[in-house]
């Protein structure tokens, strides 16, 4: 089976949001074989998830022109800024989930840190530092992971309501390696962990086909919309010619 690994380092915020719909929809299409885009962000922003702005300090992004996002994957707020996301765009197949898991905990052991995965978070040395969201799209998937390179807890703190104590729970690559890992040593043992747990060998390129292209542009306008962003609903507006 064919597998396609695309590197993108530093996307905009608006860009990620879009990037699990645009891959579902090429790959139920079938105009792009089993996908999996790997990217890092220009800069920090704040999903909003099913629990809509309740949970997220808006004046304060406000004010600081930290940009809101929506994303499928996330159920409450998060806060995205120094993490590397993988989104993948692929037929299902049985156990999935579990290659998933697998290639995340081998991705990590190339980068030298044994992990584990709990549920839908992945340990090392029983800190989070990386987690899953699995989604199925009908007769396509577009799961996401996401290995937290670097985390302003600080920034996290200012922007998401929670309960849960981040500081003592989470932990990033820069400090369980001691050093901050580039996104290329990322990239590189990303692939060696789902080459070697999927059985397969990418395709291995930077750049979005133009098909790819055109889908991310024709959804722009819904992830951009502040109905979108706020309450997950979409109802686009045309500009119909009035009868005179």
């Amino acid at each position: 089976m064919e597998w396609r690994l695309v590197l993108l380092e530093e996307v905009t915020p608006t860009e990620f949001s879009i990037y699990t719909e645009m891959l579902v929809t090429a790959r139920r299409r079938d105009i792009i074989p089993n996908t999996l885009l790997l990217l890092s962000f220009s800069r920090d922003s704040v999903a909003v998830g099913r629990l809509g702005l309740r949970v997220i300090k808006t004046p304060f992004c406000e004010d600081r022109g930290v940009p809101l996002i929506r994303i499928y994957q996330s159920a409450g707020g998060a806060y995205l800024g120094g993490g590397i996301w993988g989104i993948f765009g692929h037929l299902p197949s049985e156990g999935i989930e579990d290659a998933l898991a697998g290639g995340v905990r081998l991705s990590l052991e190339a980068l030298g840190l044994e992990a584990d995965v709990v549920g839908n978070n992945v340990l090392t040395e029983g800190s989070k530092v990386g987690f899953f969201g699995l989604k199925s799209f009908g007769d396509v998937r577009g799961d996401v992971f996401s290995l937290l390179r670097d985390f302003d807890f600080d920034m996290a703190e200012k922007t998401i309501i929670s309960k849960n104590d981040m500081r003592s729970k989470m932990s990033t690559l820069k400090m369980k390696l001691g050093r901050d890992p580039s996104f290329d040593e990322v990239a590189q043992a990303v692939r060696e962990g789902f080459e070697a747990e999927l059985g397969v060998t990418f395709e291995v390129t930077d750049r979005l086909t133009d098909a790819e292209t055109i889908l991310v542009e024709g959804l722009r306008e819904k992830y951009i919309s502040e109905q979108w962003i706020k309450t997950g609903r979409w109802s686009p507006v045309r500009d119909y010619g009035r009868m005179t």
